[in-house]
């Protein structure tokens, strides 16, 4: 394939997602084994840059320069069956290809089980880098789409553990905040590391506590200096807790920073279903009036009774809504509400305030009150002139002969 015409490949990388993009610019480049076997000094090849080219080079001469592009790189949106092969070698290659310690601000790595981490050794002393996401439970996945179905929930919180080595990646880390002017003020690190909380990630979580601490980040609400105490620190340390961010917001796509005063006012709820806290405007944090159960909106889907206020979960399905308003109302408000159904399919409902201002789905025969779908296979309606309005066919024959109406 390298030796296809530039246009041509420039032609195929169009239709390629940023990700696989630098995957198949490594493939073209150099065997995922021999990457780290240079110091990390291995370029792309000149068909590997064309792959790249398009979108995230911009050629001058015989030189090529990055562009903003590679500022973020996700590898969760890979295809499962080959996020399970990638290795520490393409992971290095992909990190190279993009001059990632001179470019990369925002860098998320699924668990990928043949990758101990190595790989990330481009990024060793990167001054640019601010987000780093080695979560490895697949919570992100879902990030901007729809809820979880709650099925789905224990599947994603049941995975392997990460391949991830705590030697191989907290040095690689260590290297990063202790570099002058180094930027990192994100770290989400895999589940397996805090429980385990072993001695040398202590020591590097206390150091990268004490680095947030000297950068005075400033919150988002009231612009005071997010201060961590021994109450309430940047980085826990003990309990459930421990390695969790705080003063942060964790949606990928927000990042918000909020002082402890703001984050004691609700600014920031945390989550006990995936760990992590979020923003207000990010997700909400609801605790099911059935099950009891605390989760955000990500990790369930939770809808609120429109009379009692009570939040009901998706595993409970205890709530009912109309087709029209989307008005939600649990079983315990159903009978307080008039509710209209379609007397033939029995699928679709108009809560009374849809009915009464005549906005509703349903179409009510005048003559008998039931109500039906319109424009379908339901039941026809037409205008009675007698009873001026809308009166369903078997109504309207036990009244008159059609021809009165006309």
């Amino acid at each position: 394939m390298e030796n296809l015409p530039t246009k041509a490949l420039s032609n195929v990388a169009e239709y390629l997602e940023r990700s696989t993009r630098a995957l198949l610019a490594v493939a073209l480049s150099a065997p995922s084994s021999s990457w780290g076997k240079c110091g990390w000094l291995k370029e792309p090849s000149n068909a590997g840059k064309v792959v790249m080219s398009s979108r995230y080079y911009s050629e001058f001469g015989a030189s090529y320069v990055y562009q903003e592009e590679w500022e973020e790189l996700t590898l969760w949106g890979l295809d499962k069956s080959v996020e399970s092969k990638l290795t520490d070698g393409d992971i290095c290659g992909i990190l190279v290809c993009i001059d990632a310690k001179n470019n990369l601000k925002s860098f998320e790595l699924p668990r990928c089980v043949s990758v101990r981490g190595i790989g990330l050794a481009p990024l060793r002393n990167s001054v640019v880098l601010e987000y780093i996401n080695l979560r490895d439970d697949g919570k992100d996945r879902f990030i901007d789409h729809e809820p979880l179905l709650s099925e789905n929930v224990g599947v994603l919180y049941n995975q392997p553990e990460s391949s991830l080595s705590e030697n191989v990646v907290v040095p690689i880390l260590q290297s990063i905040i202790s570099t002058d002017g180094n930027s990192l003020k994100y770290l989400n690190i895999p589940k397996v590391w805090k429980s385990r909380q072993s001695e040398m990630l202590d020591a590097f979580l206390d150091a990268y506590r004490r680095v947030l601490n000297d950068r005075k980040i400033r919150c988002s609400k009231c612009d005071g200096i997010c201060i961590g105490t021994s109450e309430m620190p940047w980085i826990r340390q003990q309990g459930n807790e421990y390695g969790l961010q705080t003063f942060t917001c964790h949606m990928s796509d927000c990042m918000e920073h909020f002082c402890g005063d703001c984050e004691s006012d609700g600014c920031l709820k945390f989550c006990p279903c995936c760990e992590l806290k979020y923003c207000s405007e990010c997700a909400s944090v609801a605790t099911c009036g059935e099950c009891q159960t605390t989760a955000c909106d990500v990790c369930k889907y939770f809808q609120t009774c429109d009379v009692c206020v009570k939040d009901t979960c998706s595993s409970c399905n205890c709530t009912s809504y109309c087709d029209s308003c989307d008005r939600v109302l649990c079983d315990d408000c159903m009978p307080r509400v008039k509710w209209l159904w379609c007397k033939s399919c029995r699928e679709t409902k108009n809560c009374s305030n849809c009915i009464e201002k005549g906005r509703g789905d349903l179409q009510q025969c005048a003559y008998c009150g039931e109500g039906y779908c319109p424009g379908s296979n339901c039941k026809s309606m037409e205008y009675c002139f007698h009873l001026n309005g809308d009166v369903c066919l078997e109504c309207h024959d036990k009244i008159h002969d059609f021809t009165e109406c006309y």
